[in-house]
């Protein structure tokens, strides 16, 4: 409440002030939120918010203010028969609707149960889902249906196992949670085919289905409920999510692994490169968006081979659409034991050689690289995948690692072509230092190889590594480690993370 001439100023309690006898003093109430102004009493009467008293003798007004209330009103729907009450107390129904008021903002919980060997279905209008209890906040006025059914029968899903994952139903009604057995229950109309969908966690894998449902090792199982039933889905390990870097196997030393995880879109992927061998020798790369499989075992994905394209500072010429590599269009696939360790299952590349399985490891390029932390400081680059958006078909692959002494160290590989069009791979590492705000890599030397292990090889390979005919490479990086300009043989190439 509040005056005009200024003086009252009243939210809580009594509140005076002095004015001049005979003054006209206007007193006008302000609700706060959730609260209705009721009238005035005392020396002030009224309903309207604002008032007008003459002070020819001391006076003494109260405004009364009242919560606003909202209402809540519950049908009950269905063949069936059930309850609905409510905490705090005010609704109870059991037949057609029922309404209460309730302080606007209040936290209302509604049970459902049913009666007479009906089955709860669920909850429709301001209320959704098919718990028995569920809450809802009264703002507004709302309304809500309860649904109960005749001969309804009831699905129970469990979660078994030492993975963790959600099963979920169609139609809706169960969504079982690891630790919770909250909407672990339904109830549906007699005769219903639910559908269930189990989803692993990251770093777990589904196994399969028992009790009433058969479909063992599908993620999806189907059971149409002629009586009560029960299901079980068992979740044990599956593939980790592998941390973003260089890979290899110490054994096969001369080819190795680019391997970048990234949620974009709202599913974990992985964007993987392989710096290979021809048969006859030759670098060559391959790249993979691989997908985390329905059951969380594995990442797969279609090896691809580019041709066509050029330099990296050569006048650009795009690439030819990648040419799928693997016999009968099989995938390559990647199932990581923990964050640091996997294996690979490369493809076949043709009818005579084989099929090949790769222990991959984190790769540390200076002494302690992966035990010491790697550096933070603003402005160094992220690793992972970059390129310039105008050259599709060509990039880089950039990680820096803290060496024993805690001085960051850059690795990095360049993807590109040779002038008759053919992939090739070149690498290099160095230190990184700070000038300013900006970090450099100066003069950095780019090595390529020859004659190491390809598809369907089996065991290690002799290579041979040379210095490369293009380089040294200088590179600058912005200070917010996304963006960042690569000079070869003079040439400078703006580049930038890659987000796939």
């Amino acid at each position: 409440v509040t005056s005009s001439p200024a003086g009252i100023n009243c939210s809580a309690g009594t509140c005076s002030a002095s004015f001049n006898q005979g003054t006209a003093v206007t007193l006008t109430a302000s609700p706060g939120a959730g609260s209705t102004f009721a009238g005035w009493s005392g020396a002030c009467s009224g309903a309207l918010a604002s008032t007008v008293i003459t002070l020819n003798a001391n006076a003494s007004c109260t405004a009364t203010l009242t919560a606003a209330t909202k209402t809540l009103a519950v049908t009950i729907a269905g063949n069936g028969a059930g309850t609905v009450t409510s905490s705090p107390a005010g609704i109870n129904c059991s037949t057609g609707q029922c309404s209460a008021t309730f302080v606007q903002g209040t936290s209302i919980s509604l049970s459902a149960a049913a009666t007479g060997g009906s089955v709860f279905v669920g909850w429709s209008g301001a209320c959704s889902g098919s718990a028995g209890t569920i809450g809802v906040v009264v703002n507004a006025d709302i309304a809500c249906t309860a649904t109960f059914a005749v001969g309804g029968k009831t699905l129970s899903v469990s979660l078994a196992g030492p993975g963790r994952g959600t099963v979920t139903s169609t139609p809706a009604g169960i969504n079982c949670a690891p630790g919770s057995d909250q909407g672990c229950s339904a109830g549906f109309a007699g005769g219903t085919t639910v559908t269930l969908a189990a989803r692993p966690a990251i770093g777990s894998g589904f196994v399969g289905w028992s009790g009433a449902c058969a479909a063992t090792g599908q993620v999806t199982a189907g059971v149409t409920l002629s009586t009560d039933v029960a299901c079980t889905a068992t979740f044990g390990p599956g593939t980790a999510r592998p941390e973003t870097g260089w890979w290899w196997n110490p054994g096969e030393s001369g080819r190795g692994y680019s391997i970048e995880a990234s949620d974009a879109g709202g599913s974990l992927h992985v964007y993987f490169g392989m710096y290979a061998y021809t048969e006859s020798g030759a670098a060559v790369w391959y790249v993979a968006t691989l997908l985390l499989a329905a059951d969380g075992s594995a990442f797969s994905g279609t090896l691809l081979r580019y041709d066509g394209g050029t330099g990296l500072l050569d006048p650009y010429r795009p690439p030819a659409d990648g040419r799928a590599v693997g016999k009968d269009g099989r995938a390559v696939q990647v199932v990581f034991a923990t964050p640091g360790t996997g294996t690979i299952m490369l493809p076949p590349p043709d009818g005579v050689l084989p099929e090949t399985s790769v222990a991959i490891s984190r790769f540390a390029f200076v002494p302690g690289g992966l035990d010491t932390p790697r550096p933070t400081a603003s402005g160094l680059p992220e690793a992972g995948w970059w390129w310039n958006s105008s050259r599709s078909g060509q990039g880089l692959f950039i990680e820096v690692q803290a060496d024993s002494r805690d001085t960051g160290m850059v690795y990095l590989a360049v993807f590109h072509y040779r002038l008759n069009g053919a992939p090739v791979w070149q690498f290099g590492s160095t230190g990184v230092v700070q000038v300013g705000g900006a970090w450099y890599v100066l003069g950095m030397p780019l090595w390529e190889c020859a004659g190491g292990p390809f598809l369907g090889a089996i065991g290690p390979r002799r290579f041979d590594c040379q210095a490369a005919a293009v380089g040294p490479v200088t590179m600058q990086f912005g200070t917010n480690g996304t963006q960042g300009v690569v000079s070869l043989n003079g040439v400078d190439l703006a580049i930038q993370r890659f987000s796939f």
